[in-house]
């Protein structure tokens, strides 16, 4: 079967904090002229390429998540996003999030037992057991991705993909569903590929520094620089595997959650495009 965008918004990931392990979060922003309900919007930290584990196998009821400080997590239902607003997802809890940046986070990846000074939304599972009360990002390389499903189409939708890597060691994170065919939970039996990624080889990663605590790597280009545009598994039909994330991401850049980034004091390392609407 042809490969249909699902009728989802366009989002972005525009932060992350990968150490210390307490104050990690995964950021999004809605560049939308409209408020966008987040209940079938997926976030995943589950790429295990020797295992064969994909979030796209969400479908079939894997995913992986779970273990190993890898997730596969879902919005809670009915959450919103509001129109340029800035989100984020605590990793370690809302306690720690909260001890470490004066402020609460919009969401925490699981309940962490703290409600001071608030209790933030918990993520939802995206299949029992794929957050399994953990989950974090590794230091040096790892992969983060931003998805959609109905809960019954054949196939996912990329919403946003990021790859990071500090340089020194191989990222093994990465995905490419070129030829990959799945029947999902539709009342239909026949299978549906998935158009082109950008080949492993080809994808390029983000920058991010692992030699100190207390740093972000932020989204500084939201038009999502030379990212093919058509012809993908974006959820706006672009490739969001081919984004020259090099280009469009900074790293050793002070944590800003739920709000923008601010380069750093005397530093000039590229204005950050304001986003145009989707």
């Amino acid at each position: 079967a042809t490969w249909q965008s699902p009728p989802a918004a366009k989002l972005l990931l525009t932060e992350i904090v990968a150490r210390p392990t307490g104050a990690e979060y995964i950021e999004i922003y809605n560049p939308n002229s409209g408020d966008v309900d987040l209940s079938n919007y997926y976030l995943a930290n589950c790429t295990f390429q020797s295992g064969n584990t994909y979030y796209y196998q969400l479908v079939e009821g894997g995913g992986g998540g779970g273990g190993f400080d890898d997730f596969n997590s879902r919005f809670p239902d009915g959450a919103i996003i509001q129109t340029s607003e800035y989100q984020t997802v605590a990793l370690q809890g809302d306690s720690l999030f909260f001890e470490a940046y004066g402020v609460m986070p919009t969401y925490e990846l699981f309940e962490d037992g703290h409600a001071t000074p608030s209790d933030a939304p918990d993520m939802r599972e995206a299949v029992p057991g794929s957050i399994n009360n953990q989950g974090a990002l590794t230091n040096g390389d790892e992969d983060v991705v931003l998805y959609y499903w109905n809960g019954f189409s054949d196939l996912v939708g990329d919403v946003d993909y990021l790859i990071y890597d500090e340089g020194d060691m191989g990222i093994n994170e990465q995905v490419d569903k070129t030829g990959v065919s799945i029947d999902g939970p539709d009342p239909g039996t026949d299978s549906t590929m998935y158009l082109p990624d950008t080949p492993i080889a080809n994808q390029v990663p983000a920058p991010i520094d692992n030699t100190a605590d207390g740093f972000s790597s932020h989204r500084i280009d939201f038009t999502e620089g030379s990212q093919t545009t058509s012809g993908g598994n974006g959820v706006t039909g672009a490739d969001e595997t081919s984004e020259n994330l090099d280009s469009t991401w900074t790293d050793n850049s002070v944590p800003t959650p739920n709000g923008e980034w601010q380069p750093a004091q005397g530093i000039d390392d590229g204005v950050a495009a304001v986003p145009t609407t989707y």
